[in-house]
């Protein structure tokens, strides 16, 4: 007999060859039989014949096993979704070799799983043997930041030069009609030149048009150009930063965007229930916003989320509060 997380108790009886037989566990009033137990250990019976008085024992030793088994997952990418990566995988394994895995929303016994969502994806891993389990959980973020653009210029003796940069410190510049990342150009035309920013760490990408209009003719002399139409160059941008993070109470959301508009400020907790709901009406472009969360510093500790969505850019950051 053994003892496991799905049998916590068992059942034991002794039986005997003579039909009066009285039984006798040690631990137990007499005459209890079968018994019930709940503990490893060794368990007596003491057998008698009532009309002699002679008895024999014999014993039983009951084990346990409720020894949980391991478990460690592993994501894709660091566990972040972005540009590039838009669904990853997540892969559960365990000590157990016939383990059986359960991932929430997902039906028993698929793994690994694919997913295309930022949130919190839980498993629990079970000894098919015992009925013994334990759980482990992930949390999913997104890194979709665009990196922004910046174009200098020199013109010398009938050659511009275009040198791109950007405030991202992993960036990569692809002129078109240039090889891929030379970075800066030289054109001696007027005409539209585009460029395009790559965020090497997330793959997102934000693309410029600049207007040559003129070239100089002599040395180091003014040059003519300018920067496309907003409506045309600029896509929406997104930018914030939760600070104190982590906090002990009052944490504070500055962001800003590069374009106007309707925004959308929601706090969720770490199991995406939603907290607070916030709305922005009337943002103007390149103005910077605040808002404030655990304002009154009530919130237990863990990790929440915020997410600022404004047209169709959606913006997430984690917030930890550590009491």
């Amino acid at each position: 007999g053994e003892l496991t997380c799905a049998a916590t108790s068992l059942d034991i009886t002794a039986t005997s060859d003579l039909v009066d037989a009285t039984f006798s566990w040690s631990g137990f009033s007499a005459d209890v039989n079968p018994i019930t137990i709940t503990e490893a250990g060794v368990y007596t019976v003491r057998v008698t014949n009532p009309a002699t008085g002679c008895f024999t024992e014999d014993s039983i030793v009951i084990s346990e096993d409720q020894t949980v088994p391991g478990v460690s997952i592993a994501a894709d990418n660091n566990g972040i979704l972005d540009c590039a990566v838009s669904s990853l995988i997540l892969e559960a394994t365990s000590n157990i070799s016939n383990a059986v895995f359960s991932w929430s929303d997902f039906s028993v016994g698929v793994n690994p799983i694919t997913i295309s969502q930022p949130g919190q994806y839980s498993v629990r891993v079970t000894n098919p043997a015992t009925g013994c389990f334990t759980e482990d959980t992930i949390i999913i973020l997104e890194d979709f930041e665009i990196p922004d653009i910046e174009v200098s210029n020199t013109c010398d003796q009938g050659v511009v030069t275009l040198m791109a940069s950007s405030s991202f410190s992993d960036v990569i510049f692809n002129w078109t009609g240039f090889p891929e990342e030379q970075n800066p150009v030289f054109v001696s035309a007027a005409g539209v030149y585009t460029v395009e920013a790559v965020n090497v760490i997330n793959g997102c990408t934000e693309e410029q048009r600049v207007i040559v209009s003129s070239i100089c003719e002599g040395k180091n002399l003014d040059l003519s150009i300018q920067s496309e139409d907003v409506d045309l160059k600029t896509r929406l941008q997104l930018d914030a930063v939760a600070y104190p993070n982590p906090s002990v109470g009052k944490v504070t959301i500055s962001f800003r965007s590069t374009l106007e508009g309707n925004a959308v400020i929601s706090f969720y907790t770490l199991t995406g229930v939603t907290y607070k709901t916030i709305l922005e009406n009337g943002m103007k472009a390149n103005t910077k916003y605040i808002v404030n969360f655990n304002e009154d510093g009530s919130l237990p500790s863990g990790i929440y989320f915020y997410k600022i969505r404004l047209d169709n850019k959606t913006l997430t950051g984690r917030i930890v509060i550590s009491k």
